[in-house]
């Protein structure tokens, strides 16, 4: 069983936030996209990605359901790799610039994460912190090679160029496994949060509480308290 809740607020001056996301607890299908701003399909761009994922996986989830069990890990994994590829290719056809996908897929025992560009996925157990995701971008290598510290990242004017996201040719994702525990707390999210808030903020906000919707409402809180400027859209859930 999976416990949900998400948040999803609008960035300064903007129109519209072009963030969009699936939440659904009970077939455990988690998924944050942020489309790229610029060309006026950044949001189109999302909502694709996002809705394509999720109904490829729904497919998935209803067939074990059926059988009775759960897929072994290299017939999930290759359903994911499936998604990702069919969301990036109805991306590109729209001629967007692109959009980032961190996806969730709580199945069986283990929590199934994949990613393109730099939306990103985090594991709260007990008083720990892990950031499950790697960035995909310029400013995250150059952190990786010690050329740049975080905190000059986050000033960095290079700090949006992506390496890859969908909608482009180089869009593969990364993917893993993970065993969950008995709660464990997941947290998906653009960069509209993770620009302004470190990782032990973020830690420190969610061990404080175990109402999941008190966590998102305190996460943007204390994101727009540093000035937060762009779209922050977030989902935390927790399993068991």
């Amino acid at each position: 069983m999976t416990i949900s809740a998400y948040k999803a607020v609008k960035g300064i001056g903007k129109e519209i936030s072009e963030d969009s996301y699936h939440v659904d607890s009970e077939n455990g299908i988690f998924i944050v996209a942020d489309g790229m701003y610029g060309d006026g399909l950044g949001k189109t761009a999302s909502q694709t990605a996002v809705q394509v994922i999720a109904t490829l996986l729904q497919t998935v989830t209803y067939e074990s359901s059926l059988v009775g069990s759960y897929y072994e890990d290299a017939f999930i994994l290759e359903r994911i790799k499936e998604a990702f590829e069919k969301a990036n290719e109805k991306v590109l056809e729209l001629k967007a610039l692109g959009t980032t996908v961190v996806l969730a897929y709580v199945l069986g025992d283990k929590v199934f994460v994949a990613h393109a560009g730099d939306s990103r996925a985090y594991l709260v157990r007990e008083n720990n912190i892990e950031q499950l995701t790697e960035d995909h971008s310029l400013i995250a290598a150059a952190i990786k090679m010690g050329d740049i510290t975080v905190e000059e990242a986050r000033k960095s004017p290079h700090k949006d160029i992506l390496t890859r996201a969908l909608g482009r040719m180089n869009h593969h994702h990364d993917i893993k496994a993970i065993n969950w525990q008995e709660g464990d707390a997941f947290l998906l999210t653009t960069d509209g949060l993770t620009e302004v808030l470190n990782n032990n903020e973020i830690k420190n906000t969610i061990v404080s509480c175990n109402d999941m919707q008190v966590v998102c409402d305190r996460l943007v809180e204390a994101a727009k308290s540093k000035e937060a400027e762009d779209d922050i859209t977030m989902i935390v859930f927790r399993v068991g």
